[in-house]
């Protein structure tokens, strides 16, 4: 099994299995759903959408430009179509940046594009699934995604993340699939 640090040289790759999985959820999306909750507390699926617009934005514009843009995309109602553009950007970006992941400023520090690479990818998967929950759709993370996102979790979300960004874990059995696991460690009721 691959230990965390090593795992993040692989983030690009990650981030890219995200996408895939983020992008499968985006057909479950009607407008009669938009409204609907999601496993995030305050947010309905129109909310999550709007998410992770600003966040596959933020991501693209971290590889192209080498820091992040702290100030979030004011549209609201971000339709469908729109989502999957900025998907078929983000992938064109990680393409670019696959071979020499960037060194990305974020509020005055210098983060690893790995870093970066795998916290997106926790951050789309992760709301890929809470977009198609909250669409009716019940399906885990893909297995082998939700394990390697698993062996990075705590070391990309921190207790200082919780209650702000992230609920308190939430108890599973130990025989869980790594899906249900992750879910779990995020605050979610697999």
């Amino acid at each position: 099994m691959a230990q965390p640090a090593q795992s993040l040289s692989g983030g690009m790759e990650l981030l890219e299995r995200a996408i895939s999985f983020a992008v499968s959820a985006f057909g479950e999306v009607t407008p009669d759903r938009l409204s609907a909750a999601t496993p995030c507390a305050t947010w309905c699926v129109q909310d999550v959408m709007d998410h992770l617009n600003d966040s596959m934005s933020t991501i693209g514009e971290a590889f192209d430009d080498g820091w992040v843009h702290l100030e979030m995309d004011p549209r609201k109602q971000c339709p469908v179509a729109v989502l999957q553009d900025s998907a078929r950007a983000l992938l064109a970006t990680v393409a670019v940046h696959r071979a020499g992941l960037t060194t990305i400023e974020i509020d005055g520090r210098a983060i690893a594009g790995s870093v970066v690479a795998a916290t997106g990818a926790l951050e789309l998967a992760v709301h890929g699934w809470d977009l198609a929950q909250g669409c009716g759709s019940v399906r885990p993370l893909p297995e082998e995604l939700a394990a390697d996102l698993l062996r990075l979790a705590p070391l990309l979300v921190s207790e200082d993340d919780r209650p702000g960004r992230f609920a308190d874990p939430v108890p599973v059995p130990a025989d869980s699939s790594h899906s249900d696991r992750l879910l779990a460690w995020l605050g979610r009721k697999p």
